[in-house]
């Protein structure tokens, strides 16, 4: 399923604003690095903010990741079993550096959460 997973050059829920340049930017480093994009599930999701990722909790990968407009956008494709996950939120996760007034102005794609908050 193809979604949109953040929306970009308007603040979100947690009063960062991702502009396009930025996440281009963190995609390509990250799809640089060979490695997939786990999605994980909403039961763990501080693992994947801390940098780790842990298999088992792992739902499905996005691909194709890309910036369309003011939008991140991705294929989600859930492991089998895992169904039951296309009806939550999927949100990424970065660290960076954010100016004071919530411009993220570095990030770097950690993986992505599904989640009831869609922060």
């Amino acid at each position: 399923m193809t979604a949109t997973l953040l929306t970009l050059g308007e603040p979100n829920l947690n009063g960062r604003t991702y502009t396009p340049d930025v996440v281009q930017e963190a995609i390509e480093k990250y799809l640089a690095k060979g490695k997939p994009i786990m999605v994980l599930s909403h039961f763990d999701d501080r693992t994947y903010m801390n940098g780790a990722t842990n298999i088992e909790n792992a739902v499905g990968n996005v691909e194709n990741l890309r910036v369309e407009g003011n939008a991140l956008v991705g294929d989600i494709r859930l492991f089998p079993g895992k169904e039951d996950f296309q009806h939550f939120s999927c949100r990424p996760a970065f660290i960076g550096k954010v100016s004071d007034d919530g411009v993220v102005t570095e990030a770097e794609l950690i993986s992505f959460g599904f989640t009831f908050d869609p922060a």
